[in-house]
């Protein structure tokens, strides 16, 4: 009898450990929790990397919206209060801003709400986009995260991601 008693107590520790590790392994992870505030704040569908993080930051009327994953894909889209109704003109506003930096190589693509681009930083190429979209009154740029530095097939692939 007490050879039974002490297998079903280590039985149940063994299954007390196992639900607190199930637990703890399941619910640990708010990666769920930021993604969907983001997709509530953010009216556009992004087709980011499983397992991306999201990451929200306010500043006065921006908002800037970060969705990362290593070192393979960084998006940030950064929401003001529209200056214009018209997505061609703010389009090129930013097409604008970025051909007049020193650092502004060439133009890979051209469409009427978006572009990528090619810059040259201490002779290494660096690229980058831009994508324009408006919902009520607020206009989105989504572009690289800025700190990052990709390559052409990277900066495609997220700017058709977002498209």
């Amino acid at each position: 009898m007490k050879l039974l008693n002490a297998f079903s107590l280590n039985v149940r520790i063994i299954l007390l450990f196992s639900v607190i590790f199930f637990l703890t392994s399941c619910g640990g992870n708010d990666n769920g929790q930021k993604k969907e505030n983001i997709k509530q704040k953010l009216p556009f569908k992004v087709d980011a990397p499983w397992g991306a993080n999201y990451e929200t930051r306010e500043y006065n009327e921006v908002t800037s919206y970060i969705i990362s994953k290593d070192d393979e894909y960084a998006v940030e889209v950064i929401a003001t209060p529209a200056g214009s109704e018209d997505i061609a003109t703010i389009k090129n506003e930013q097409l604008n801003t970025v051909t007049e930096s020193p650092y502004f190589s060439r133009l890979i693509l051209n469409e009427p709400n978006g572009f990528i681009f090619e810059m040259v930083v201490d002779s290494s190429k660096h690229y980058d986009f831009r994508l324009v979209k408006l919902r009520d009154n607020t206009q989105y740029v989504f572009q690289t995260e800025l700190t990052r530095v990709f390559s052409e097939w990277e900066a495609r692939s997220m700017y058709e991601s977002v498209k």
